[in-house]
């Protein structure tokens, strides 16, 4: 996480995995089942997630398809493998399954991409320097969403990397790249206090079990009674909306 790219595109990025997760008929807790979830995303983007052992079963070298030692997506006339390295712990391979996912959801030049990693050419570094940024954080913000982060900040708990990896059981280097990313968000607090909440708040509505089960009771009568009011006005919304 070198680079940086503009606040308002990390809140699209944002908006765009909480329209993921709210969507989302099998996401229902976390730690997050990225082999589920691809399957899901895969009705809508033609998707299809293979080991690399699979390459090897077709009798191929998978260091001569891939050029990942993690994972990789691969575009075929508009449709997507991505193939991911099997004998990876599970989270990190949830955590570059997810990386991949955000590439496809983003809409990167997959092509350019694949080249560049085969040929490290010049012209395409800025482009996939920029595309890895943007892939980790949407993985970062899929595996560890920022509405139930902050919630769970305000019931008092620091956000440290060993508490991000027992909530949402992810990999070490997983949560270090989360806790970047939530350090350089804490500089533009104002933003995202005065935009829309709406997406945040059916996230915090639709894991309350999961957020309860993490901190089954808050530090005062007041957080719990303001909690409860906002996830009605919540319930509210979405039936007036016809959800």
């Amino acid at each position: 996480m070198n680079g940086e790219f503009s606040a308002d595109y990390k809140t699209d990025i944002e908006e765009r995995v909480n329209e993921i997760l709210i969507k989302s008929r099998i996401i229902k807790k976390f730690p997050l089942d990225c082999f589920l979830l691809v399957d899901e995303i895969g009705k809508e983007i033609a998707i299809k997630l293979l080991p690399f052992s699979w390459i090897e079963e077709k009798g191929m070298n998978a260091d001569d398809v891939v050029n990942s030692k993690d994972a990789e997506a691969v575009e075929f006339c508009g449709r997507y493998i991505i193939f991911y390295n099997q004998n990876m712990p599970s989270v990190r391979i949830a955590f570059s399954i997810a990386h991949e996912i955000g590439h496809i959801v983003l809409g990167h030049d997959i092509e350019h991409i694949t080249e560049y990693r085969k040929k490290k050419d010049s012209r395409l570094k800025q482009l996939y320097e920029q595309s890895e940024i943007e892939a980790n954080y949407f993985a970062s913000c899929l595996l560890m969403p920022e509405a139930i982060i902050n919630r769970l900040k305000s019931f008092g708990y620091r956000i440290t990397k060993e508490f991000l990896q027992t909530s949402f059981g992810v990999s070490g280097s997983a949560s270090e790249i989360r806790i970047k990313t939530l350090r350089r968000n804490s500089q533009r607090y104002v933003s995202y206090w005065t935009r829309d909440k709406s997406l945040d708040n059916a996230v915090l509505l639709k894991f309350a079990d999961f957020i309860k089960k993490i901190s089954p009771r808050r530090k005062s009568y007041e957080e719990e009674y303001r909690y409860e009011e906002e996830m009605q006005e919540e319930r509210n919304r979405w039936l007036a909306e016809g959800y």
